[in-house]
C-alpha cells in the first residue's frame, strides 16, 4: 500500500500558520451567545461586536472634560498590548491634566 503524497514541510508550516493567525477580524453585528463567546476565546479569535456599547451610559458622559474634572490629579495606569498579547503588557501611567 502506498503512502499518500506528503505536502511540501514549509508549505505545511505557512498554511497552518495562516490558519492559525488570521489577520481578518470578524465582526458581528448581533451580541454572541455565551456559547458562541467562549468558542472565540477557546480559539484566541479577535472579534468585534459592533454597537456594542451603544447604549453604554458612558459613553454618553464619558467625555475628556468629564473624565479631567472627575479624575483631577489621580494618576491613571493605562496597559498597552502592543503585539496583542495579554501577557506582554507594559504599563504606562499617566496624569489625566
Amino acid at each position: 500500500m502506498d503512502d499518500p503524497p506528503t505536502q511540501d514541510p514549509i508549505a505545511e508550516l505557512i498554511t497552518n500558520y495562516n490558519e492559525l493567525n488570521s489577520s481578518v477580524i470578524e465582526e458581528l453585528h448581533d451580541e454572541p451567545s455565551a456559547l458562541e463567546f467562549m468558542r472565540y476565546v477557546a480559539r484566541n479569535t479577535p472579534f468585534v461586536v459592533r454597537g456594542a456599547a451603544a447604549d453604554w451610559q458612558a459613553t454618553k458622559t464619558w467625555t475628556v472634560d468629564y473624565l479631567k474634572d472627575f479624575l483631577g490629579d489621580e494618576p491613571v495606569n493605562v496597559a498597552v498590548t502592543p503585539a496583542g498579547y495579554v501577557y506582554a503588557y507594559h504599563v504606562h501611567t499617566h496624569t489625566v491634566s
